[in-house]
């Protein structure tokens, strides 16, 4: 109910504050600004490296690198602030959290101590995989600020069975343990690093939403099968797939056959980025077309 309440309490300030068409020409008129859309938070848990989005009931201001307090799925958490933003296109009302109130500077030195006992947790942690002879590689461990609870977050390479691991660290921890299991690149988005580009991950700096990464994508741009740090296909390779996709569906598809300056061609190679396409006649030519020069009609392709 409680959810209920605050998804539909977003969604009329998000209409309330959203110009109309004559609230537009009005303010077009006598210079005044129109009412903006409420403001919006991007925050992130830097023990998982998640980005949330939260919106601020009372309109209160929080500058980036401030620490507030927000639902999030793990529990009651701190989180940072990033920067502050209008409504993004890919976020959905219910996708966003309320902040509950800014870290107090007693906070931050509970945040602080918290901090250290998860690091010594670590280390428990590590000692008990190892007396169960379970594989498993700690990525993060952190202890929610406003609940008793301790997160561990780690990757293996085949599912684990850690039941009984759990009862034991809950005992040593006195204190409510929960273990996540993450993926390869889930912790390569936690670690960071750089990229073969120069620059930082995308599962970093672009977005922390980790997409499908197919060969097919790899396949449409021409390009080799090459992995990240993560050991998976880079996620890169997905970013401008639509575009190749949407550029090549205009050009005639590799290995068709037209009749040109009196000989044979093969289409042999399509450089969407350059824009050309190469063609290899009969008679030993290679020849170097742009583009543009090819044309459909009647679902029959020509140069002119």
């Amino acid at each position: 109910m409680v959810e209920e309440t605050f998804e539909k309490k977003i969604g009329e300030a998000l209409e309330k504050n959203v110009p109309t068409p004559e609230e537009g020409e009005k303010s077009a008129e006598d210079g005044s600004p129109p009412s903006p859309k409420p403001l919006l938070y991007r925050l992130k848990l830097d023990y998982s490296g998640e980005n949330v989005y939260a919106w601020s009931p009372d309109e209160t201001v929080f500058e980036p690198g401030a620490f507030v307090v927000i639902p999030t799925r793990y529990g009651v958490d701190a989180a940072c602030v990033i920067c502050s933003t209008k409504m993004p296109s890919c976020v959905k009302h219910e996708d966003i959290v309320i902040v509950r109130r800014r870290l107090s500077d007693a906070d931050m030195q509970k945040r602080e101590t918290l901090k250290t006992k998860a690091t010594a947790a670590g280390k428990i942690f590590q000692e008990k995989t190892a007396q169960y002879n379970l594989i498993m590689k700690l990525v993060s461990a952190h202890h929610l600020f406003d609940e008793l609870k301790l997160l561990f977050l780690f990757n293996a390479d085949t599912r684990i069975d850690f039941r009984e691991l759990v009862k034991d660290l809950t005992t040593a921890l006195r204190t409510r343990v929960e273990l996540w299991q993450i993926s390869a690149r889930d912790e390569t988005r936690i670690i960071g690093g750089v990229g073969m580009c120069g620059r930082s991950f995308c599962c970093c700096a672009i977005s922390n939403k980790l997409n499908p990464v197919s060969i097919r994508m790899a396949k449409a741009q021409n390009l080799s099968l090459f992995s990240g740090t993560c050991d998976k296909l880079r996620c890169c390779l997905s970013h401008e797939y639509e575009w190749y996709e949407k550029a090549r569906s205009k050009l005639p598809p590799e290995g068709l056959r037209l009749n040109y300056d009196g000989t044979n061609f093969r289409i042999a190679e399509i450089n969407l980025v350059k824009q050309t396409i190469q063609m290899r006649g009969e008679d030993g030519r290679v020849l170097e077309v742009p583009s543009k020069r090819f044309v459909r009609d009647d679902n029959v392709w020509a140069i002119r």
